[in-house]
């Protein structure tokens, strides 16, 4: 009891601190490996979110042990703070990787979709002791682990040789512990490997890549390159012209249009644009569709969609090349008063090569449209698939919220190029139905989550008023694309 007594009369409260941090993070540690493996979609009870796929999420559970056991040792050599300094850093390390999980967590709560699996309130609850954990760390640095004049002193002797062998069993004891705790679990370096491999997420380019060997045989002859026309405002002939002769040059953009010249060539076309159209009057703002092409005899033509209703027609005519040659990208209205001045996309876009911001004033009454759009130099579609997000099949539960948030259509172009359809929530058409059903059978507008099985969505795309009926299947008069996509339905894990 004297001797008890006497091992506590020099401690400060910083000691005791680092002795509820080891006791913390071997609770959390177990805590975490007994919940945090499941990443299903749509599965809230217990585990992490599917964005950890790939992260090593173990590194969490593992790095508190870690600064649990330097903690251990930090005890046994209390005058040394630099030991106890050590163990802050692997839980910071824990802290950065539960943040990563997080933002994903939270806006699944607010927008009730769950899409990315796990549970907010576990994560929170790992998070919020990992912080006490670190704040209680950080304290003690300011406030010491033993009084000051026994810590000058025992600076002042050598570390005997008990000291150390002390330092050594203690230590010895927590790595097994460590190793007894993660064989419960069954944690091993081998199990993370495998498990990460199997769940490891490939980016998007990759599985495009993957996606774009089914569309080399799918490539058309086609033997115009945009990219090397150009054209000044000097050469262009429309560009002299009043207003109503280059009106009535180029037609009002049409469903299946496509342009021949008096020959009966056809003119190309050398950039397409797709993107909003706002109106800034009379309070609306709701966003809408907009559509331009260029055309190679120098006139361009759109329109603004809301919905499938035409707003009003843009016309006028462009030229891609400045008086001192250099590249540019300008469009002349002739319909309307606003000119658009293209700006070169420099980020990471693989797909849309100039953007358009322009504010269209009609008058004081109306007020202005305001365009934002993206454009491509021009070459035909060739196909569609749908990107799910995943390397994986989609799974749900039975009587589970069917969610595709994640989903994305894809456009293939001839130059095997690609970009996700614009505006895909209005161009482009779901049906599902059991993957085992007849083939004539009829499409369903809704999934089937009444039961367990294999689904397939199928995705159409009519691309009739939007890039010319040239290329697709012909249904009905009709143009367009299609994709499949099987999604499993499974029984919710007990």
């Amino acid at each position: 009891m004297e001797k008890s007594k006497n091992f506590f009369a020099n401690k400060e409260v910083g000691y005791y601190l680092v002795i509820a941090n080891v006791l913390l993070a071997i609770f959390v540690g177990i805590f975490f490996f007994a919940t945090y493996k499941h990443f299903e979609p749509g599965y809230m009870h217990q585990g992490m979110a599917s964005n950890a796929y790939g992260h090593v999420p173990e590194v969490i559970g593992l790095f508190l042990f870690l600064a649990a056991i330097l903690e251990l040792v930090a005890l046994l050599l209390p005058e040394y703070l630099w030991v106890h300094l050590l163990a802050i850093v692997p839980m910071c390390i824990s802290l950065m990787k539960q943040i990563y999980c997080i933002p994903n967590l939270v806006a699944d709560e607010i927008n009730e979709i769950h899409y990315q699996g796990g549970s907010l309130p576990l994560c929170l609850s790992w998070l919020i002791i990992t912080i006490v954990i670190i704040a209680a760390a950080i304290a003690v640095l300011f406030i010491g682990m033993i009084k000051q004049e026994d810590e000058d002193q025992q600076k002042k002797e050598k570390i005997a040789g008990k000291r150390l062998v002390k330092v050594a069993v203690g230590g010895g004891v927590a790595v097994a512990a460590l190793a007894v705790i993660l064989s419960v679990y069954g944690v091993t370096a081998e199990n993370i490997r495998k498990g990460n491999a199997a769940n490891k997420q490939t980016t998007l380019a990759e599985r495009v890549a993957l996606r774009l060997k089914d569309y080399e045989s799918k490539k058309i002859e086609y033997d115009f390159n945009p990219a090397e026309f150009k054209l000044s405002e000097t050469d262009n002939p429309y560009s002299t012209e009043q207003k109503s002769a280059v009106n009535s040059a180029i037609p009002n953009y049409a469903t299946n249009q496509e342009r021949q010249d008096a020959d009966g060539n056809p003119i190309h076309k050398i950039y397409v644009f797709e993107g909003l159209t706002a109106e800034g009057w009379q309070g609306d703002y709701t966003p809408k569709t907009s559509n331009i092409t260029l055309w190679e005899d120098g006139l361009y033509n759109g329109v603004n969609y809301d919905g499938s209703k035409k707003i009003d027609d843009l016309k006028g005519y462009w030229y891609n090349v400045d008086e001192a040659g250099a590249d540019c990208l300008v469009l002349i209205s002739t319909s309307n008063d606003y000119n658009m001045v293209g700006n070169k996309i420099t980020g990471d876009s693989s797909y849309y090569e100039w953007f358009v911001d322009v504010h269209a004033n009609y008058n004081t009454q109306q007020g202005g449209r305001y365009i934002k759009a993206n454009g491509i130099k021009y070459t035909p579609l060739i196909g569609m698939f749908v990107d799910t997000g995943s390397n994986k099949m989609p799974q749900y539960t039975v009587n589970g919220m069917f969610e595709m948030s994640e989903w994305t259509c894809l456009q293939v172009r001839n130059n095997l190029a690609v970009g996700s359809i614009f505006d895909s929530q209005r161009k482009v058409e779901w049906a599902y139905r059991a993957k085992d059903a007849a083939e004539d059978a009829e499409w369903s507008k809704n999934p089937d989550m009444s039961k367990a099985g294999i689904q397939v969505a199928r995705a159409r795309w009519n691309v009739e008023k939007f890039d010319g009926n040239t290329l697709g299947d012909h249904d009905k008069n009709e143009y367009y694309y299609e994709a499949m996509v099987e999604f499993e339905v499974v029984e919710a894990a007990e």
